[in-house]
């Protein structure tokens, strides 16, 4: 292996670009770049180690690997999301969660959750607030990585947690956790449900 770097005058600074060849193939097996003015001996070493370690770190194949198995996960992960949007639901960490939310009272919200048989599956329940506060979290995480997923973007996009009192446990509502029904036949908040992944 043999390192081949160039150094350029870029608006005052020294811009050096480097790269690790293999002398037997002649073939680019690393590259990395820095800007410094160099202005002084601790500088430059400085610079030559960061630009070292970074030449000797991950090859540019290696590099080129890991992004396609991270694109692989992406694929893999929409393939399992379309399949639980499909149904009804989407896994977020621990828990299944529904994706379609319609304002209920308590009475209807703790009967639909012995009723539900989304996805196939009984034992859905009513969020506690740490689930909620949870499930919440990771749904906007979701849909800020909606366009790796661009063939449930627009699905991603469309669950809506934002602005909305829901249903707890404990009878507080999620977002307004200071917020506790009095009456049970009273007020109607928007019922999300979870299960436990299985």
């Amino acid at each position: 292996m043999v390192c081949v770097a160039d150094v350029s005058d870029v608006f005052g600074e020294k811009y050096i670009s480097s790269r690790l060849i293999d002398v037997e193939s002649a073939e680019v097996v690393n590259t990395s770049n820095a800007t410094s003015k160099l202005d002084n001996m601790q500088e430059l070493l400085k610079v030559t180690e960061g630009l070292t370690k970074e030449l000797t770190a991950k090859t540019v194949q290696e590099k080129a690997a890991e992004a396609a198995a991270k694109q692989l996960e992406y694929v893999e992960a929409e393939k399992k999301m379309q399949k639980q949007l499909e149904q009804g639901y989407i896994q977020v960490g621990n828990l299944y969660v529904t994706t379609s939310y319609s304002r209920v009272k308590w009475g209807l919200a703790k009967k639909s959750a012995t009723e539900c048989r989304v996805g196939g599956m009984s034992g859905w329940r009513i969020p506690t607030v740490t689930e909620f506060s949870m499930v919440v979290r990771g749904i906007l995480n979701y849909q800020s990585e909606a366009n790796y997923y661009p063939n449930i973007e627009g699905q991603l996009k469309t669950i809506d947690t934002t602005y909305r009192e829901f249903w707890t446990s404990d009878k507080t509502h999620g977002r307004y956790q200071g917020q506790r029904s009095n009456s049970d036949n009273y007020w109607m908040y928007y019922l999300m449900l979870v299960h436990d992944v299985q």
